[in-house]
């Protein structure tokens, strides 16, 4: 986790505490050194007799815990966990991001979110750096085909127009002759590729326009 100081490592703290207490230690402990970043602008919501902020976070985990939390039951558990934790009589957890990650405050969240950044100040990680949480996420699933394609691959890419909030990029993948081959006649394993990158390179701010396989010239 981040400093113990921000806010928000603070609500993910209470929030595998809540998780703990509710028979959940399993899930607490899969994430105990995740971090939680505000990803993007509130939004008003009435919800009966209340009207609150409610603010989209994204959750920055390992590899392995983005395999773990795949299983539908421990990210439901977590979602509930920290919507308990960010509800006040104004504000609500909108929407949760799950996030792979590449190679104390004394008052409750009500108190503090307007203060609270609504973006978090990230580097944006290099094309190199891309690849390598892609080949780990690849070698979490046991896909040993995409993993050895990834391993001898090489990653360039490049900014997208958007005049959304979000930055776009496009990724090539540059795959040696015979991986190429292989992920040509295979479409399952050409989609696993593409799926690997994207999950390797979205951030909180910055998602991924598109995904193209080429061929690595030597």
């Amino acid at each position: 986790m981040s400093d113990p100081r921000d806010p928000t490592s603070a609500v993910l703290r209470a929030a595998l505490e809540v998780l703990e207490a509710s028979g959940n230690a399993e899930t607490a402990a899969i994430v105990d050194d995740a971090e939680l970043v505000p990803a993007g602008r509130s939004e008003h919501w009435e919800v009966g007799s209340r009207d609150v902020d409610a603010r989209p976070f994204a959750l920055v985990v390992s590899p392995r815990a983005f395999v773990a939390l795949r299983e539908p039951s421990k990210l439901e558990a977590l979602r509930d966990a920290l919507a308990a934790v960010l509800r006040s009589e104004s504000t609500e957890l909108s929407t949760l991001h799950l996030l792979v990650r590449l190679p104390g405050v004394g008052r409750p969240w009500g108190h503090v979110y307007r203060t609270a950044e609504t973006s978090a100040p990230v580097e944006r990680p290099s094309d190199e750096a891309v690849l390598a949480g892609a080949i780990e996420l690849a070698r979490a699933l046991g896909d040993a085909s995409a993993e050895s394609a990834l391993t001898l691959a090489t990653l360039e890419s490049s900014e997208v127009p958007s005049s959304g909030e979000r930055t776009l990029r496009r990724y090539v993948v540059h795959l040696s002759a015979e991986a190429l081959a292989r992920a040509d006649k295979s479409r399952p394993l050409s989609d696993r590729l593409r799926w690997l990158v994207e999950q390797a390179a979205t951030r909180a701010h910055e998602a991924v326009a598109d995904v193209e396989l080429r061929l690595r010239l030597s």
